[in-house]
Formats: structure tokens, C-alpha cells, sequence
């Protein structure tokens, strides 16, 4: 059985606080739904589920990725809006987009890995997940309760600038998941020409 992994970024701590304190705000507006809200020790943005890795391919994975972030800039992140995915009438997460300036930042990943398992580059939604709603509850939405968007709070006024991209290692069990750092591949120095 291989290892269950993913690449993320990961919000420092400060900004993880606020996220919380966001996530918090908005228990009351969605209560009646039951949200399963996500831990904050959890919160992060995933560029790529691998899904099951062999540890006879993980030393390859990780050579290459070093190579690859240790030509990348530092991106910015930016959030932008509160976001029900993959839609408002069915929501399955609740989630915080992002944007990443530049804005192909992560292009080199992204089409690495997508090439690798023999897939077309896809377009990248920065997000990060703050609950999942049951399946039951998603197809029961009714969106007039979600309607206007000014009966959520807004968002904070939040930007971090991730130092490194993690391979991340993730447990599941009955209590939910836990996330393991299995290697860190960091950014270009800012001098970096």
C-alpha cells in the first residue's frame, strides 16, 4: 500500500489565527446546515493530490520538486472571497479563494504534475477548505438562505507569502484526517535572478 500524498502551501501562523477567528464568524449563519468545520492545525492550499505514492517512487518525487521550487519566486496570496464549492446550489465545501500574484506562479508545478500522470494542465483555483457539508444536506440546499452574500461577514483583509511548497503526507482514520510534512522544497531567495 503506497502513502497517501499531496503538495500544499501552508498559511503561517498569524494568518491561520485570522482564518480561524473568520471560520468562527460564520457558525452561527451556517449551523442549520451542520458543517463538518476543518481543524486549523489543517488548513492549507492543495496544488496536487498524488493520491497513492510507492516508496520506491518518493525519492524520485522529491529530486525533482527540489530542482523545480528552488527556481521559483515567491508568490503572494491574496484572499479574495468566500466561495461554496462546486457551486452554490450544491455545496459540498466551504472555502476561502485565493489569488497568487504572479499569477502563473505555480505553472511550472502544476504542469509537471499534470503531465507526469498523463493529464492536461488544468487552471488552478487557489482555495482553502473551512468546512464540508454531508452529501444529504448539499442536495438539499436552499439557496435563498445563502442569498444576498452581505448576510455573511466579509472576510478579512488577508495576504501571506508561503517560503515553501510541502509534500504532505495524509492519515485517515474515524477521528478525521491528520497531515504529515514529509518534505519541504523551498522557494528561490528573494535575490534570486
Amino acid at each position: 500500500m503506497g502513502k497517501r500524498l499531496f503538495l500544499a502551501l501552508s498559511p503561517d501562523e498569524e494568518s491561520r489565527r485570522r482564518i480561524e477567528r473568520y471560520a468562527e464568524s460564520l457558525h452561527g449563519a451556517l449551523k442549520a446546515y451542520q458543517p463538518r468545520w476543518i481543524k486549523p492545525e489543517l488548513y492549507h492550499l492543495t496544488l496536487h493530490f498524488f493520491g497513492d505514492v510507492e516508496e520506491s517512487a518518493l525519492s524520485l518525487l522529491e529530486e525533482s520538486f527540489s530542482a523545480l521550487s528552488g527556481s521559483l519566486s515567491h508568490p503572494l496570496l491574496t484572499l479574495e472571497e468566500l466561495l461554496f464549492l462546486p457551486s452554490l446550489r450544491k455545496p459540498r465545501v466551504l472555502t476561502l479563494r485565493f489569488s497568487s500574484e504572479p499569477a502563473g506562479a505555480f505553472g511550472p508545478i502544476l504542469e509537471k504534475v499534470q503531465t507526469d500522470a498523463q493529464g492536461d494542465p488544468k487552471p488552478w483555483l487557489p482555495h482553502l477548505s473551512l468546512a464540508r457539508f454531508k452529501d444529504h444536506r448539499a442536495n438539499r440546499w436552499p439557496t435563498a438562505v445563502l442569498k444576498p452574500k452581505q448576510d455573511f461577514p466579509k472576510p478579512p483583509k488577508l495576504w501571506f507569502e508561503p517560503t515553501s511548497i510541502e509534500l504532505m503526507e495524509s492519515f485517515l482514520s474515524p477521528a478525521g484526517p491528520r497531515y504529515e510534512i514529509r518534505k519541504s522544497f523551498r522557494f528561490a531567495p528573494k535575490n534570486f535572478a
